[in-house]
């Protein structure tokens, strides 16, 4: 898995991931949103390694998720009644079991990710997120994962083995966080005492914030590491599964 490389695009910066000659996990990340930050880091982090396949992870809105046997093109039509595309958006399609996810993402964006000469491979951040309860708590009756990212909160819901929702919401304090989680548990009719509560991402001022989720959430918890992999910055700091679990769950999918 050398050669193992990942983008993560984000609203306000990026992250960058490859795995180094000793099968580290090598993952960075930016402040930066400008187009010419990513090209100049990209040429720093991967040097002229930047070859083949790479994966793109975005998640600018939630997929709107259509039953594949039933999907019809094009594709704009089902974000159409929801949302307002701009001449400017494309239409992305991933899969995520029976379903098309379809979301806009903006076509300058592709236009620039093309100069940077790889063979690019979107992959929508709710479809990884997904795939890592499948994988890792296919016997649990209640599941929700979230990737928290500067205000925003991405996630998935599985109840008895099926997908309920896959959205995101904002939030500006814990205790926000906390009342949207409270409601979808409540929404699902999921039970407090029966749902584990998985955080992933980044939340600001995490020891203090989770102590608080702590005393009303009976079984939240941060992404468990994964004793096999060993995840760390280019300054040779170790960094949580959790900080990088989209870019874990690509990883492990090669």
């Amino acid at each position: 898995m050398n050669n193992f490389k990942s983008i993560h695009l984000f609203h306000n910066g990026f992250s960058l991931t490859k795995v180094d000659s000793s099968n580290n996990i090598i993952f960075n990340t930016y402040k930066s949103a400008s187009f010419a930050a990513l090209q100049r880091e990209c040429g720093s982090f991967f040097g002229t390694d930047l070859c083949g396949e790479v994966p793109i992870i975005v998640h600018p809105t939630p997929p709107v998720l259509v039953p594949r046997e039933l999907y019809q093109s094009p594709a704009s039509q089902y974000l159409a009644p929801i949302m307002e595309l701009s001449d400017n958006e494309a239409v992305l399609e991933d899969m995520i079991d029976d379903y098309l996810a379809l979301y806009p993402f903006s076509q300058t964006t592709i236009i620039q990710l093309h100069t940077l000469g790889i063979q690019k491979k979107f992959h929508h951040l709710s479809k990884l997120l997904y795939f890592h309860l499948k994988r890792n708590f296919s016997t649990e009756p209640f599941q929700l994962l979230l990737y928290l990212s500067s205000g925003k909160a991405d996630f998935v819901i599985v109840k008895e083995n099926q997908l309920q929702i896959i959205n995101a919401f904002t939030f500006t304090t814990v205790h926000d966080l906390l009342f949207f989680i409270l409601n979808l548990l409540q929404q699902f009719e999921m039970p407090l005492e029966k749902t584990p509560v998985l955080l992933s991402g980044v939340l600001a001022d995490a020891k203090k914030s989770f102590a608080f989720l702590s005393q009303y959430l009976p079984l939240v918890d941060w992404v468990g590491e994964d004793k096999n992999i060993s995840i760390m910055n280019s300054a040779g700091t170790r960094v949580s599964l959790a900080a990088c679990l989209p870019e874990v769950v690509l990883y492990n999918q090669i």
